[in-house]
């Protein structure tokens, strides 16, 4: 099985967390150390050029943040710093949500995650869900009667999106609205 570098890896993603961020920063651009790329990100952070999709605590002291940023937005970033990174993190001519911040992002799959779980009784905690399937009482099947469609695998795939982001935050009730 042949391997695959950490790099290349990263590029596949869509978000990256903080740390392995830092340690693309500081391999190009050497001069710079660590610590000073994880201050300037957290300043970035706290002063809202960087709008974290979340963030959770690396050590078990809880002391050590991290952040997990979108990819675009770390490479867009970069580049608007002077700071290096190999060719395969430039930029695209087009990004897929270029005119989305991660913040909006997160909004609309905050009102998707919680409209599938009033509406269709979506559980994110469950490894099925009747939401997600092709019955009549499937979020597809509700597409499909106001005249759209949506495959049920992007569906699902925004879905487990959304739970990853904001899972934790919904309360599940057993009153439902009429």
């Amino acid at each position: 099985m042949p391997t695959v570098d950490f790099e290349t890896e990263m590029n596949y993603l869509e978000s990256w967390n903080s740390s392995e961020f830092l340690v693309i920063l500081n391999k190009y651009n050497p001069e710079k150390d660590l610590q000073f790329f994880d201050r300037i990100i957290r300043s970035a952070v706290e002063t809202r050029k960087f709008v974290p999709l979340r963030s959770h605590f690396l050590d078990r002291e809880g002391t050590r943040l991290n952040f997990v940023l979108m990819k675009y937005d770390c490479i867009k970033w970069a580049h608007s710093h002077g700071f290096i990174l190999p060719d395969k993190f430039a930029l695209p001519k087009q990004p897929l949500n270029s005119d989305m911040t991660a913040t909006e992002r997160s909004t609309i799959l905050k009102i998707l995650i919680g409209m599938a779980a009033d509406k269709y009784e979506y559980n994110h905690k469950a490894s099925k869900n009747t939401a997600t399937g092709t019955n009549k009482t499937s979020i597809r099947a509700g597409l499909q009667r106001v005249g759209l469609d949506a495959d049920e695998s992007t569906i699902k795939k925004y879905l487990d999106e959304a739970s990853e982001l904001h899972g934790d935050e919904i309360k599940i009730t057993s009153n439902k609205p009429n």
